[in-house]
């Protein structure tokens, strides 16, 4: 791996992330999208240490916690359409996984299985996540190169402009696809392809420009 030197964060609040070193840098990010209702809120931190007094971790394998039924009810409730079931995963990567194997399960294993349905449709220049699952789905060329030997081969990764995006999911439903697999995109490609040239990305020249705030 070439030689880089890491950021190191010391404390952070609100959108704002702290050196090591004392400089403020503002967490675009949300760090990687963990955190977006910013550092320190005292209300998260609060029912934090409240479900912590009471039990820190319930296995799903067959058990479940009082914490987790009343979420699952709220997302319920909250979700548009007939939505009565959640599936908890501890990262982006692990709920794809389990989607992808899901889909399949769902075609094989329904009254009338549909066995042709082997392909998934996704999008170009998605990132999915890292799991082996996950990065057959996306359309990182990198990580296609390097893992290729041991990614399954029945991703389609289709354009995210929408006459593409129409035709291949009016066709999907009886087509050969069990799933079609969108999640927002991250990379700057992506972003340029999605939102065209309207929008300038900062380059990396650019924000090497731009002062972070000064600390208080």
């Amino acid at each position: 791996m070439a030689h880089y030197d890491p950021l190191v964060i010391n404390r952070a609040e609100g959108a704002w992330l702290t050196t090591a070193d004392g400089r403020q840098l503002l967490d675009g990010v949300a760090s990687l999208w963990c955190n977006v209702h910013g550092h320190a809120r005292q209300e998260i931190n609060e029912a934090i240490k409240e479900q912590l007094s009471r039990v820190a971790h319930v296995t799903t394998l067959g058990m479940s916690c009082d914490t987790t039924e009343s979420l699952a009810d709220e997302l319920a409730k909250r979700t548009p359409g007939d939505l009565s079931h959640v599936f908890f995963s501890s990262d982006g990567s692990s709920a794809v996984e389990a989607a992808v194997k899901m889909a399949f399960q769902f075609w094989q294993q329904r009254a009338q299985p549909k066995v042709q349905k082997t392909k998934y449709l996704a999008l170009n220049l998605a990132y999915h996540g890292d799991t082996t699952g996950a990065v057959s789905l996306g359309g990182i060329e990198y990580f296609h190169q390097l893992f290729s030997p041991i990614l399954f081969a029945t991703a389609v990764n289709v354009s995210a402009d929408l006459p593409t995006l129409t035709k291949h999911c009016v066709g999907a439903r009886n087509s050969s696809f069990r799933l079609f697999a969108i999640v927002p995109t991250s990379s700057e490609n992506s972003l340029r392809t999605l939102l065209g040239e309207r929008f300038a990305l900062p380059t990396r020249s650019t924000r090497a420009q731009r002062q972070p705030k000064e600390a208080n």
